[in-house]
């Protein structure tokens, strides 16, 4: 009789927010697009318009959470979109990755609000910050 026994190793994973001003959220981040939690990062970021409207049409804005600098608005846009964020249309990127263990880290990581990148060469230190190794 074969006994099998599996291992499980569970990893803690853990979400940040950041705004972009240039280009779009793109791999490793993802667009946001959930009204709620737009409106709920968007007080974390320190925008003053905190209540998203949805916009079924837009030729200007880039798809997700976009924050309208010049008229001071916030909207969430669903539509696939060719716009990149700017000054005036900042986007909210969300980048989604398992938490860093304090001196090692194998891949990309999140090292206490930062984003940790093995490949540059850099890793998360015991006050939760990305340094050189």
């Amino acid at each position: 009789m074969l006994l099998f026994v599996l291992l499980f190793t569970f990893v803690s994973a853990a979400t940040i927010y950041e705004t972009r001003t240039s280009n779009q959220c793109s791999s490793p981040y993802s667009i946001v697009l959930d009204k709620s939690t737009c409106e709920t990062h968007a007080a974390e970021v320190g925008w003053s318009d905190t209540t998203a409207s949805a916009v079924s049409f837009s030729s200007y804005l880039p798809q997700g959470c976009v924050y309208m600098t010049g008229s001071d608005q916030l909207r969430v846009y669903s539509r696939t979109s060719s716009k990149s964020c700017s000054a005036d249309y900042t986007c909210l990127c969300a980048f989604t990755a398992p938490l860093c263990s304090v001196g090692l880290n194998e891949d990309v990581c999140i090292c206490g609000s930062n984003a940790c990148y093995h490949s540059t060469g850099l890793i998360c230190s015991a006050n939760g910050q990305c340094s050189q190794f």
